[in-house]
């Protein structure tokens, strides 16, 4: 599908729009990966409901429940997926079946798992936060392949989006309440996290911070959550481009296609009325929108090992 986008006089940018995908009427669409195997897979997460979607250009798009509030959903190296959710991370296979888990020591009636990404060399960063906005402060975790935990970063206000530059050597991390993203040094051969080096504020008025991709150019798409957009910035934090989106509550997106220039946008019904969801047909699905950048390719989690108990 083409998109022509149309140009803002004054400063150059590009404006283009975002037409539903798939139709999968989530809660709370979240965590999209284009996963290049198998001829091209888009998987996503209906996070409340515990739904593992999947749609390929050969098929239709199909859930599995999980049996879990999950928030994350990444492929592993050897088959299956590693996801984030309600007690933890759980290894599944294709099926959604479990196979193994590791325990984070969280108080899940409180709080739960949201945003999480592969870093260059396969381990799996995510966060906590609550159920609630701002009840209590959430925890970045990095989970290596064989069950390995460390807790990077405590105290976050809605740990959210996160992605990595080109080279592996900066991480960019969301809080969505602090409308900030952080940049930090990265070091991808160990997974240690320097100190923060640099941070920008998303404008309050445009909405809030939610996940992002980052393109090949090193630039970052950030879903804009009650802002029914998507925007790219610099690295730096200079608004760019931007996506429209005819659903409020966008959630995330990642890049995918053949030659990684479709973006793929997932949104949320959240708590849209029925006058509000009558204007908004296409909240809790997946939008798309052809661009003339392209992103970086999936890191899996590597599944070459696994906990050594497995339950």
């Amino acid at each position: 599908m083409s998109n022509q986008p149309t140009t803002n006089p004054g400063t150059g940018s590009a404006t283009y729009t975002a037409h539903l995908w798939v139709d999968s009427q989530c809660h709370l669409a979240e965590s999209p990966r284009w996963d290049d195997r198998r001829g091209g897979e888009l998987v996503w997460v209906d996070l409340e409901a515990g739904l593992l979607w999947r749609w390929a250009p050969d098929r239709h798009a199909a859930s599995t429940a999980l049996g879990r509030a999950t928030g994350v959903a990444v492929p592993r190296s050897d088959g299956g997926m590693i996801t984030a959710g309600t007690g933890g991370f759980t290894w599944i296979d294709e099926a959604g079946s479990q196979q193994c888990t590791v325990d984070l020591p969280e108080d899940w009636s409180v709080m739960r798992m949201n945003d999480g990404v592969c870093d260059p060399a396969g381990r799996l960063l995510c966060g906590s936060t609550p159920w609630k906005a701002g009840a209590r402060p959430g925890n970045l975790y990095q989970l290596s392949g064989g069950g390995r935990v460390r807790t990077l970063r405590r105290g976050l206000g809605m740990s959210n989006g996160m992605g990595w530059s080109p080279d592996g050597r900066s991480f960019y991390h969301v809080d969505t309440l602090k409308h900030s993203v952080s940049v930090y040094d990265y070091v991808p051969e160990t997974g240690d996290l320097g100190e923060r080096r640099g941070a920008f504020r998303v404008d309050p008025e445009l909405g809030m911070p939610d996940g992002l991709t980052v393109d090949a150019d090193g630039f970052l798409w950030i879903a804009i959550w009650g802002g029914g957009r998507v925007i790219r910035y610099t690295p730096t934090g200079e608004p760019r481009e931007e996506i429209v989106v005819p659903a409020r509550y966008v959630t995330s997106c990642t890049f995918g296609g053949a030659d990684l220039c479709d973006l793929f946008i997932t949104t949320a019904r959240w708590d849209l009325g029925v006058d509000e969801l009558a204007s908004e047909t296409g909240a809790g699905g997946v939008f798309h929108c052809r661009l003339p950048v392209s992103g970086l390719p999936l890191s899996r989690f590597d599944g070459s090992t696994r906990p050594p108990q497995s339950r």
